[in-house]
């Protein structure tokens, strides 16, 4: 009673603990496992004190008690009331077995008292169980205590005589009285050393088997090996676990882990879902553009333009736009998709052997010699003012793409002064022989400078020299456009995650259906499918949270019942 007691209170501090750990609920499976065995280090400690604290009265030297029951392989660190009927047998001689105890548990003492028996039988007096079987119950332990104990079903051979003729019949197998072979406790095993542990020696005598009726097959056969896994040209073997995936490769922008599941090969199947079954995943490489017979690579800009020639009095620049290729997407407008663009050069003029340049200016004269008419053609001298004569027969022509403006009466080249006036253009003043730029637009598309736009032009006696198309004063750059998806802003040059679905599939994650998508001047990279801002995978994550708790139950009762079975023994 005092032992029991003890015993008592050295249970108690382990239902309390985990009672306290139920509560807490939130240990990991390294922690679970840790305490576990410690539950079961103190619960073999405590079987120890049972075997020593429960002796058998007055055992008797030389002499068995009733023949137990063994249909199985027995050993230290076991239990059962097979385990407490071999030491009720062996308790009935003290030579054997002088502690007596009864207890239920194969200990120590235990397995000293079987090697005794080993040893006063002839069957092996060396080694250990796991060499020799020394200290071990196995098929020859069991036979001999079959034929030694008292109180058997079926007397030994010497105390019973053989009757010939009285065959014995298990399993298809015929025996003739008095002979002996191995059966076995199971038709099948995965393994030569399970059949072994299975086995009893039965002898025949006068037509009825000794030993154990379980002992009933003829045969132990060794079942074949599991069968491998096999997979996209892998071979996974029985009980490993390998991470596989359902999609070989996966777009630019996403990533090959929301794919990947951790499949276990058992007996030739995979655990899980069959549509995780490639052995590899890559991620695609990044589109390139294709511009007519021109290829942009992916992160490259090009200059591209809306036509393939002009005409002198406009700039390929004006139609040139920087285009950068993203996965597939070129930016900017699609007008620019020429990839080279021609200025058609003006002519010039040849007037009298002076040549003038396009948009260039010229005096030319009606004649060679020039003559005075009016006042100040004569000066005091009476000599012929030729600057005014000139003058009088002058005009200035401009070279237009080959050909000359004015009259052709003014055919003769010949030097005449230039003017004084001012120049006046978008409310902007020149002053005479003074240059300032001028514009074809006041601004310019993103990608472009508005250097490329503007022009030179010089004022002459109130005329601007240069192309007409450069009429505006000033010129700004237009910032690049951001974009809008599913009301989410992504600016220039800014990524942001889109998702191909809003909620996904129990056992899938959001990460799985996710691209990470770039602006670049209002246009986005990547597929058109992945068009959400966001994703939930909340049922996932809630079952998930279920299969845990429900797993922490099922570890709970199953240790429970190992303390209420510990209980039962005091």
């Amino acid at each position: 009673m005092i032992m029991r007691r003890t015993l008592g209170f050295a249970v108690a501090p382990l239902i309390i603990f985990f009672a306290f750990f139920s509560v807490a609920n939130a240990q990991s499976a390294a922690q679970l496992q840790a305490e576990l065995n410690a539950l079961l280090q103190q619960l073999s400690a405590l079987q120890a004190q049972l075997q020593i604290s429960s002796p058998v009265a007055n055992p008797v030297s030389g002499t068995y008690g009733k023949c137990p029951s063994l249909t199985r392989a027995l050993r230290q660190g076991m239990s059962g009331s097979d385990i407490s009927a071999l030491q009720t047998f062996l308790a009935s001689d003290s030579a054997i077995y002088p502690e007596g105890t009864v207890s239920g548990y194969f200990g120590p003492l235990t397995q000293a008292a079987v090697e005794r028996l080993q040893r006063k039988h002839g069957i092996v007096s060396s080694g250990n169980p796991d060499t020799s079987g020394y200290g071990m119950v196995g098929p020859a332990t069991r036979a001999v205590i079959a034929s030694v104990c008292s109180g058997s079903t079926t007397p030994p051979p010497s105390s019973q005589p053989l009757v010939p003729g009285m065959n014995c019949s298990q399993s298809g197998v015929t025996m003739a009285s008095g002979s002996t072979r191995e059966f076995y406790s199971v038709s099948q095993a995965s393994n030569v050393s399970t059949c072994t542990a299975s086995a009893q020696t039965r002898q025949c005598i006068s037509g009825a088997l000794s030993g154990s009726a379980t002992y009933q097959y003829a045969n132990c056969t060794v079942e074949a090996p599991p069968a491998s896994c096999t997979t996209d040209g892998i071979s996974v073997a029985h009980n490993q676990t390998v991470k596989l995936f359902k999609q070989k490769t996966v777009l630019f922008g996403q990533s090959c882990a929301p794919f990947g599941k951790d499949r276990v090969c058992s007996n030739g199947i995979f655990s899980d879902d069959s549509a995780y079954q490639y052995a590899s995943c890559a991620v695609a490489a990044a589109g390139s553009c294709i511009v007519g017979t021109t290829t942009i690579a992916h992160g490259q800009t090009r200059d591209l333009y809306s036509r393939t020639s002009v005409s002198y009095q406009e700039s390929c620049v004006t139609y040139k736009q920087a285009r950068t290729c993203t996965d597939g997407i070129l930016s900017g407008s699609a007008s620019y998709q020429i990839s080279s663009c021609t200025q058609i050069p003006a002519q010039t003029c040849t007037v009298d052997g002076v040549a003038v340049a396009h948009s260039a200016s010229h005096t030319f004269y009606t004649s060679t010699i020039a003559g005075c008419t009016g006042s100040g053609c004569v000066d005091q001298e009476g000599f012929v003012n030729q600057e005014t004569a000139c003058a009088n027969i002058s005009q200035s022509r401009t070279c237009t793409d080959g050909t000359l403006s004015g009259s052709t009466q003014y055919q003769y080249g010949e030097c005449a002064p230039v003017g004084q006036r001012w120049c006046k253009l978008d409310g902007v003043y020149v002053q005479h022989n003074t240059s300032r730029t001028f514009y074809t637009s006041s601004s310019a598309p993103y990608g472009q400078s508005c250097t490329q736009l503007g022009q030179s032009r010089t004022c002459a006696d109130g005329t601007l020299q240069g192309s007409a198309s450069y009429s505006r004063a000033a010129c700004t750059t237009a910032a690049a456009a951001s974009c809008t998806l599913d009301g989410q802003a992504v600016g220039h040059n800014q990524s942001y995650g889109f998702f191909s679905r809003q909620s996904v599939p129990v056992g899938d994650t959001c990460d799985a259906y996710k691209q990470t998508r770039t602006c670049f001047d209002g246009a986005l990279s990547g597929s058109a499918l992945f068009q959400y801002r966001s994703c939930s995978n909340s049922t996932a994550s809630f079952l998930q949270q279920a299969n845990l708790a429900a797993a922490l139950t099922a570890l709970e009762s199953l240790l429970r019942s190992a303390l209420a079975q510990l209980n039962s023994w005091f």
